[in-house]
């Protein structure tokens, strides 16, 4: 059963109504959200404490759905029974903030795995409606000796979440706990001060430097949106095989072991409106590579290595080996095989929802009569949703590299007229 709590805190303090009346706080998390083991949690867990000290605040609802034992995993595929239920579209602002990992750090999820939940959770936000997500990095723990229950707060999930939190998370505020003095080092969780004997739960005292961390954050988020900053024009690390290597900046993906699977990445940049144009040029030696679009809901498979681009609803690829492009296992055109030192050219229109792809300078999706420029023969690629749509390569075993043109000034095939680079 999940712990909820909500109260209202009005603003009695002058005259001056705030610009926003009323907002809905939902809280989602762990045992560390929920207040485990501090005495009336329901006042005295972060969010609570946090809330009652944000000076002149409008009416805010706080909805503490955390939830002892859960996984980000969980709360990714329950959303719309967790986080989703608890939007309300009759306040002025919807807020949610998010602190897991915990969890799944337990059971031995890469950090990367996590933060893969924790993305499609916050995008998930973003589409049921909240104008505000917020996320917050894991406190230090010393459970066990046990690599997986013991870790401070330089964790890789915490770099990541530093380092993405307002670009690839989309969100408009990080609450840093795992940054904090008292949270930071496994060394702290002997501090009886601010840790429970567990060493894993934070005491009282704890929850109310964890509050000061959150309050500042939350308060700012209501008062307006955060500024995005842009991901650079390569392929992305967090999406990428674990079998694959970045070089060069991060514009060539390759194989630095020998081996073969179903090894994609995905480029950085991804966009829903507007014409857009990039390049790939391939290395191939005795095996076979590919190119094309991914919606987000495809990165599930980049980590994992479940699928090859094409063979699913979430993405469309030129495979090199067949020479055909492919939506969902199906072939739509013949463009011939890609061979080594191959440039290919991808076009696509996120408003008209066509691709075009080009094989060195022959014609677009293997049509004399197809041109991006006219609009003419393009593949119908509205399947792929309206969300940002992303390069993905593919390389299936080692000795291939595929190195992306993504920037202004790397592309050396004809620009259709119209189209931009996509890193540009």
């Amino acid at each position: 059963m999940g712990i909820k709590w909500r109260f209202n805190l009005w603003n009695h303090g002058g005259s001056s109504a705030p610009t926003v009346n009323s907002v809905k706080l939902v809280a989602e998390g762990d045992s560390i959200t929920a207040g485990n083991l501090v005495d009336n949690p329901e006042t005295n867990a972060y969010p609570a404490v946090a809330v009652a000290g944000i000076p002149n605040p409008p009416t805010i609802t706080l909805a503490n759905i955390g939830t002892t034992g859960t996984l980000a995993l969980q709360m990714n595929e329950d959303f719309d029974t967790r986080s989703g239920a608890e939007y309300d579209a009759s306040k002025d602002l919807n807020v949610f903030t998010i602190l897991a990992g915990a969890n799944d750090k337990n059971l031995t999820y890469a950090d990367k795995e996590i933060y893969l939940n924790l993305r499609s959770v916050l995008h998930k936000a973003k589409a049921k409606g909240f104008d505000r997500r917020l996320i917050g990095t894991l406190i230090a723990t010393d459970e066990d000796a046990n690599e997986y229950r013991q870790w401070g707060g330089d964790i890789l999930l915490n770099q990541l979440i530093r380092q993405y939190w307002n670009s690839d998370l989309d969100a408009d505020g990080i609450f840093d706990f795992g940054s904090d003095p008292h949270f930071d080092e496994i060394a702290d969780a002997d501090d009886l001060t601010y840790y429970d004997a567990d060493k894993v739960h934070p005491t009282q005292a704890g929850h109310v430097v964890l509050a000061a961390i959150y309050k500042p954050v939350v308060a700012a988020a209501i008062a307006g949106p955060t500024a995005r900053v842009e991901l650079p024009a390569t392929w992305f690390e967090v999406d990428c095989s674990s079998e694959l290597a970045l070089k060069n900046g991060d514009r060539t993906a390759y194989w630095p072991v020998e081996g073969f699977t179903n090894a994609s990445v995905r480029g950085a940049r991804g966009k829903s409106q507007g014409k857009w144009y990039f390049e790939t040029q391939h290395k191939v030696v005795d095996t076979t590579t590919g190119v094309g679009l991914m919606n987000i809901d495809f990165a599930g498979n980049l980590f994992a290595n479940w699928n090859d681009i094409g063979n699913d609803p979430n993405s469309i690829g030129y495979m090199g080996n067949e020479g055909e492009i492919r939506y969902n296992g199906t072939n739509l055109a013949t463009m011939g095989q890609i061979l080594d030192t191959d440039v290919i050219a991808i076009a696509f229109d996120a408003d008209a929802h066509l691709v075009w792809f080009r094989r060195n300078s022959g014609n677009w999706n293997g049509d004399a009569l197809a041109d991006p420029a006219t609009g003419m023969g393009g593949i119908d690629i509205s399947a792929l949703g309206t969300g940002p749509l992303y390069p993905v390569g593919f390389i299936l075993n080692s000795g291939c590299e595929i190195t992306s043109r993504f920037a202004a000034g790397e592309t050396t095939g004809t620009i259709p007229t119209g189209f931009t680079v996509i890193g540009a």
